[in-house]
C-alpha cells in the first residue's frame, strides 16, 4: 500500500502539469478570439498622383526639380479601436528633372533639360492613430526596389544613360502623412517619403565623403496624394 503512494503523487503532478498547460492554451484562446472579435480587416487597392524629387550632396551641385508621375498598388489594413497597422505594397515613379549644362567654361556651352527615373516597387508599413472615425494621422517605414534607374535626355543627340552601376538597388525611409475616410468605403492619402538610403554607387574618390567634407549623395524625396478603396473583410465593429 505505502509503496503505491509515489505513484499515486506522480500521476497526480502529471495530471496537475497537463490541466495547467490546457488552462494556458484556452486562456491564450480566449484572449487572440477577444481581441479579434474587436478588430476590423480591410482591404483594397490606391492610386494616385507622386510629386519626387532627389536631395543632392552639395558636392554635386545639381539643379534638381520636381518630377510628377504615379503611383498605384494595393494595401491591407488591421484596425482596432483608435489604432491601425497597414501594409501597403506600390508601383512608384520617383526621379527628379535636371537642367544640365555641358562646357560651362567654353565659348558655347550646351544645356538640355534631363530626367532621372527611379522607378520602384515599394513595401510600406505604416502606424495610424484614428482622431475620429474619419481621420487618421500615419507613421511609418518604406524599403523600396529600384528596377532600372535611367537617365532620359530631353536633346535627341544624346543618348539615354542607363544607371544601374552606379546606382543602388534598394531604398529605404520614413513615412508620415494622414487619411480621410468619405463617402462609403473611399478614402483620400496623403503620404510624404524621406528617403534616408543614398541610392548612388558611384565611386567617388574611393568614398561619398571626401576629405573636405563634400557630400556625394543622392536620396530620395517624394510626396503622394491619391485615393483608394477598402473592402472589409470582418463585420465586427470597433
Amino acid at each position: 500500500m505505502f509503496n503505491s503512494v509515489p505513484i499515486l503523487y506522480i500521476w497526480y503532478r502529471s495530471l496537475v502539469i497537463q490541466a495547467q498547460k490546457a488552462m494556458k492554451k484556452i486562456f491564450f484562446l480566449i484572449l487572440l478570439t477577444g481581441f479579434a472579435s474587436q478588430a476590423q480587416l480591410f482591404i483594397g487597392p490606391k492610386v494616385g498622383g507622386l510629386l519626387a524629387t532627389h536631395q543632392y550632396g552639395n558636392a554635386l551641385r545639381f539643379d534638381a526639380k520636381q518630377k510628377f508621375s504615379g503611383y498605384g498598388g494595393a494595401f491591407a489594413e488591421y484596425k482596432r479601436g483608435k489604432f491601425a497597422i497597414a501594409i501597403d505594397v506600390l508601383y512608384a515613379d520617383a526621379g527628379s528633372n535636371l537642367e544640365i549644362t555641358f562646357g560651362k567654361n567654353s565659348e558655347s556651352p550646351i544645356k538640355t533639360k534631363a530626367q532621372i527615373d527611379t522607378e520602384m516597387v515599394t513595401a510600406n508599413l505604416q502606424g495610424k492613430y484614428f482622431f475620429t472615425d474619419k481621420v487618421s494621422v500615419n507613421l511609418g517605414f518604406y524599403y523600396g526596389e529600384l528596377t532600372g534607374p535611367k537617365l532620359d535626355y530631353d536633346s535627341s543627340d544624346l543618348s539615354d544613360i542607363d544607371l544601374r552601376d552606379i546606382y543602388a538597388t534598394g531604398d529605404y525611409g520614413i513615412t508620415l502623412g494622414g487619411s480621410y475616410f468619405f463617402y462609403n468605403s473611399f478614402f483620400a492619402d496623403i503620404k510624404y517619403s524621406f528617403g534616408l538610403q543614398d541610392i548612388s554607387t558611384a565611386d567617388w574618390n574611393s568614398h561619398h565623403y571626401n576629405d573636405n567634407g563634400q557630400d556625394y549623395s543622392v536620396k530620395n524625396r517624394f510626396l503622394m496624394v491619391g485615393i483608394g478603396y477598402r473592402f472589409q473583410l470582418t463585420n465586427r465593429k470597433k
